[in-house]
């Protein structure tokens, strides 16, 4: 039995390094036996942004897999962005301009042309500029790929047109926590350095999951798992992270704050601070920050957050002596009313540790930032920010009128928790006099629109964008036409 045992073995280890060898980026045609070749691109199905090879045949692509070249996604890909082929070729796709001939919502439409789409909007919108009614033109968005080429366009068209009512949604509850960032460090993005961490502490995230750039970081999770790093979670529920925890604490909803707070308190009492980074690099004094501190106590966070005061306390002293030692946060986090300071509370943990921008620890992004083109146009401020759910409440509450409402890459009505409010709304002829979806299918929001635009799939544009890098060395990603697009679609940034 132990000789079967050990020729498994041989040949278990044989495989493995046969399969080593094959990077991917091979497909071979089951009709004609030909090699096809792979094209090289960049996912669109999260805002992960993975690298992909897509694989066409006589013009229809067949297959998509992971990149092995990419820095990010190391040619990993799931299951969402194999699956691209569906969203390209699905039967629901919109392949024409349409226009309503009923009451909105009633599902009659016309075929139109493009031309006769594109007047009547730049009608519309010349007249509105004439009027010196710019900001009655509402655009709302998911603009959640940045820095990127086609994104780029259509806010210098907004920005050139002069509206300042544009609302952007962001993935994954995204605007709190690069808000939140800006106010403290200046950036709106981070990396949260996991695969040289040796600890990593969890507040309301689920990469196991989802996560903003969920593919690259869980393998870089797994990666330092394997070597040993200790993974400890709070959230409200039992989530697969939380299951494949070290230890996992199920906090009370929205405290996460007070208990980094009051480790953030322990870590000083205990003299654990990396005190030459927060001399150096804060603009608070460390004796007043003592001070604040000190009224987060370990029993007032316990009975806040449901967590015991000797477990907080071991864990802040476990997070500021294994190093290095990096967070991660999710919605759990960020999705509450006060989710923008429940994201600065955990930043400043890590700035007490010292651990930002650190291997293993919470680092400032490296990517890319593309020049733009001259004169560049004043940025209006936005009124309703990154908040692309601030548009109801304006809307509602007539804080401000709108003439003009166009929806692009954003499904308010499917995303948005109060989709019965949304809906009537948009329904309003009153309140939105005109409107026009940016659209690949006729969503829940596109179907009551007065007018749909076909966009292009990201298989059948040119863009370019930079992802945070992993690797900690700035990439531009190519994102490439995988075939021609699809009866009349039509990139939305060159529309623009």
């Amino acid at each position: 039995m132990g000789g079967s045992w050990l020729i498994s073995q041989n040949l278990l280890n044989s495989l493995a390094r046969s399969m080593e060898l094959d990077r991917g980026g091979k497909e071979v045609s089951r009709t004609t036996g030909k090699a096809r070749k792979a094209i090289p691109s960049t996912c669109m199905q999260c805002s992960s942004g993975c690298g992909i090879l897509a694989f066409a045949n006589d013009g229809v692509a067949v297959k998509i897999e992971g990149n092995p070249d990419h820095p990010n996604n190391r040619g990993r890909l799931c299951a969402k962005g194999q699956a691209g082929i569906n969203h390209l070729y699905s039967p629901d796709r919109l392949l024409f301009p349409i226009k309503r001939v009923g009451q909105r919502g009633e599902g009659k439409w016309k075929r139109i042309s493009w031309e006769e789409a594109t007047r009547e909007i730049v009608t519309r919108l010349n007249y509105l500029k004439q009027e010196g009614r710019e900001n009655e033109f509402f655009f709302h968005a998911a603009m959640r790929a940045k820095p990127n080429a086609n994104l780029d366009i259509v806010r210098r068209f907004l920005h050139a047109y002069g509206t300042s009512s544009v609302f952007i949604h962001t993935a994954l509850g995204g605007a709190i926590r690069e808000l939140a960032l800006e106010l403290t460090w200046g950036s709106d993005f981070h990396v949260d350095d996991v695969a040289y961490a040796k600890y990593i502490l969890n507040f309301g995230g689920n990469p196991y999951e989802a996560h903003s750039f969920h593919n690259p970081i869980i393998q870089r999770i797994v990666d330092a798992r394997m070597d040993g790093a200790k993974l400890v979670t709070f959230d409200v529920r039992l989530s697969n992270t939380a299951g494949r925890s070290d230890e996992w604490y199920p906090i009370n909803p929205g405290t996460d704050a007070i208990v980094a707070l009051a480790m953030a308190n322990v870590i000083l009492e205990e003299g654990l601070e990396d005190r030459e980074f927060l001399l150096n690099w804060t603009n608070y004094p460390l004796e007043l920050l003592k001070k604040h501190l000190s009224a987060y106590s370990l029993e007032r966070a316990a009975k806040v957050s449901g967590i015991k005061a000797e477990h907080i306390k071991r864990l802040a002293i476990e997070f500021a002596t294994v190093k290095p030692a990096t967070t991660i946060t999710g919605r759990g986090l960020s999705m509450h009313i006060n989710g923008l300071y429940n994201e600065r509370c955990v930043a400043l943990l890590n700035a007490i540790v010292g651990t930002i921008d650190r291997r293993g620890g919470y680092c400032l992004p490296r990517l890319f930032k593309f020049q733009q083109p001259q004169p560049v146009p004043a940025e209006p401020k936005a009124l309703g920010g990154y908040n692309g759910n601030g548009i109801f409440e304006t809307l509602s509450e007539s804080r401000q009128k709108v003439n003009f409402y166009m929806a692009y890459m954003t499904n308010p009505i499917f995303n948005h928790p109060e989709s019965s409010r949304v809906a009537g709304l948009l329904q309003n002829q009153r309140i939105i006099p005109f409107f026009v979806a940016v659209e690949t299918y006729l969503s829940e929001t596109a179907a009551l629109a007065d007018i749909v635009l076909p966009d292009t799939t990201y298989l059948e544009m040119w863009d370019l964008e930079s992802k945070p890098s992993f690797s900690m060395i700035p990439f531009i990603g190519l994102r490439q036409p995988v075939v021609k697009p699809l009866g009349e679609s039509y990139p939305f940034a060159q529309f623009c």
